[in-house]
C-alpha cells in the first residue's frame, strides 16, 4: 500500500492535493481572484489523485539523482556508531524478534544437547570412512 492506494491515508493526501491545487491554480489579476469553477476543480483533484501513481515511477531516478538520496544515507550511516546503527535496525527486526529469540534457543539446546551426549560417550559419530562412504551416496543434481 502507498500513501495513493491506502484507503486510511488517500483521503487526507487528497485533500492535501486538493488544497495545495487550488492555490496553484488561483491567482490574483488586478484584485481579482481567478480560478476554475468549483465543480470543475474537483473534478481535476480527483482525476490528478487517481491517475498520479502512474506517473510517479519516473520521478525516483530523478530524485535519488538530485537529492543525492544513495551518497547521503551511505555517508551518514557510515558515521554511526554501532549502539546508533543498531537502533536503526532493531525496528526492522522488532516485529519477528521474538521468533529469533526462541530460534535461538532451540537451536542452543540442541546443540548443546549433542556436545553433552558426545562429552559423555552417549553418543559417538561415525569416522570419516563411513563420512565420506555415505557423502557418496547423496544424488547432487
Amino acid at each position: 500500500n502507498t500513501i495513493l492506494t491506502d484507503t486510511s491515508t488517500l483521503p487526507e493526501f487528497q485533500n492535501v492535493f486538493s488544497r495545495q491545487l487550488k492555490k496553484f491554480l488561483q491567482f490574483d489579476l488586478f484584485g481579482t481572484t481567478i480560478s476554475p469553477g468549483e465543480k470543475k476543480f474537483e473534478q481535476s483533484s480527483k482525476s490528478a489523485t487517481a491517475n498520479l501513481g502512474n506517473h510517479v515511477g519516473v520521478l525516483h531516478d530523478y530524485v535519488d539523482k538530485t537529492l543525492e538520496l544513495e551518497t547521503s544515507f551511505r555517508t551518514k550511516m557510515e558515521a554511526m556508531t554501532s549502539r546508533q546503527f543498531e537502533r536503526v535496525l532493531h525496528p526492522i527486526f522488532e516485529e519477528d524478534e521474538l521468533t529469533l529469540i526462541l530460534s535461538g534457543a532451540a537451536l542452543g539446546f540442541i546443540a548443546g544437547f549433542i556436545q553433552q551426549c558426545i562429552s559423555t560417550g552417549q553418543l559417538t559419530l561415525p569416522g570419516w570412512a563411513i563420512v565420506f562412504r555415505l557423502w557418496k551416496k547423496i544424488p547432487f543434481f
